[in-house]
């Protein structure tokens, strides 16, 4: 079970997301899980607007070092204003891990209106309270640079930043609890 707070932007602009999600082991290669979301709109000279949407996704382990995940996200269309719409997402990302101190990741993400985008990330664990974060969205030209501290055994926080020519920075906080 887990619940998500998410907020983008500034007065003029503002996305927040609220989910309350909840994720299953069903074996010890396959998991699944769904979100049900309150997505929240405020645009400076249109006003602001709730929406529900929901995701769900899974995660296969293929071997001891891949791992395999699916990701949609808004299935079907929703209108935000006469001028705007959030599209279904599509998200196909793969994990290998190597050791036990670095695991690469490969993401395919497809916006239902936009091109295929691909992503790639590299996570170093350089000791077991830290881990280091890189990743690259060549399409987008999006980088981002993170790090993960393991407070105690259950809980962890992270923290990225990503830096975009078009946004800026794009600063993000989570603290991360694993039972």
């Amino acid at each position: 079970v887990g619940i998500l707070l998410s907020n983008f932007g500034f007065s003029e602009y503002n996305e927040q997301k609220f989910g309350l999600a909840y994720a299953r082991r069903l074996n010890s290669n396959i998991s699944l899980g769904g979100q049900f979301d309150l997505l929240r709109y405020n645009v400076d000279k249109l006003g602001s607007k709730n929406l529900l949407s929901f995701e769900f996704g899974m995660q296969l382990k293929l071997s001891r070092h891949f791992s395999l995940a699916a990701h949609i996200f808004s299935p079907g269309s929703i209108e935000v204003s006469e001028t705007t719409e959030i599209g279904t997402r599509f998200r196909l990302g793969l994990k290998y891990k190597p050791s036990e101190k670095v695991f690469l990741l490969a993401e395919l993400d497809k916006l239902i209106y936009r091109p295929l985008e691909y992503k790639v990330a590299i996570s170093y664990q350089a000791i077991k309270e830290l881990q280091i974060r890189l990743g690259v969205n060549p399409t987008t030209e999006i980088y981002s640079f993170g790090i993960m501290v393991q407070l105690q055994d259950k809980y962890a926080l992270a923290s990225a930043v990503s830096i975009n020519n078009n946004l800026g920075n794009s600063p993000a906080v989570s603290l991360q609890y694993h039972h």
